[in-house]
């Protein structure tokens, strides 16, 4: 019957009956460590084969049982820090990747509808009469006031408040399947970006 003792001195000398001897008696300890360390039985399991697989390559005498015993356990906690780090950064580059590229899907696809919509927006514009069409560039795409609108064009305040108010009716009857209050306030967000 082979004891902690005996299995030493074989170890130290590579018979593989003192490798057994330690799977046996050491293989469940350290596979429920890991598994205490990383939570998943089957990686756990790896781990533990790996470290037993490390001390039957390691090319040194041991001096005592304790220090295999420390040997397998330091070697477990390090190759289960590794997973956890290697599965971290899978996490993280796998979050980075999706953020990325929903942003990027997002970020075209609203450039897409911004261009469109700027585009509707711009013939429908261009359709108005010359004198409205002012009027409208100059308030919402210059973002000018009144005051300075009627100063500019040389008229009144009251002929560019009807000025945009008939512009905006035009564009309504010019873009009808869509909505004004969407219209103004893409008009206002678009040109003021």
């Amino acid at each position: 019957m082979m004891t902690d003792e005996n299995c030493l001195s074989l170890l130290n000398t590579g018979d593989p009956s003192a490798f057994r001897y330690l799977m046996v008696t050491w293989y469940p300890v350290i596979c429920q460590y890991a598994e205490r360390i990383l939570k998943d039985r089957p990686v756990a399991e790896d781990m533990a084969e790996e470290s037993f697989i490390k001390l039957w390559g390691a090319k040194k005498e041991f001096s005592s049982i304790q220090s295999v015993k420390k040997f397998l356990y330091l070697t477990t906690r390090n190759a289960c820090i590794n997973v956890l780090r290697s599965n971290e950064r899978l996490e993280r580059r796998h979050k980075e990747y999706s953020v990325l590229h929903s942003g990027e899907d997002n970020y075209a696809l609203n450039e897409i509808i911004r261009a469109e919509v700027l585009s509707e927006i711009s013939r429908a514009v261009a359709q108005l009469p010359p004198r409205i069409r002012d009027v409208f560039t100059l308030s919402f795409i210059e973002g000018m006031k009144n005051q300075e609108i009627a100063k500019k064009l040389n008229t009144s305040v009251n002929t560019v408040k009807n000025q945009k108010v008939r512009a905006l009716q035009l564009l309504r009857l010019s873009l009808k399947d869509k909505s004004v209050f969407i219209l103004i306030l893409l008009l206002n967000r678009i040109y003021h970006d």
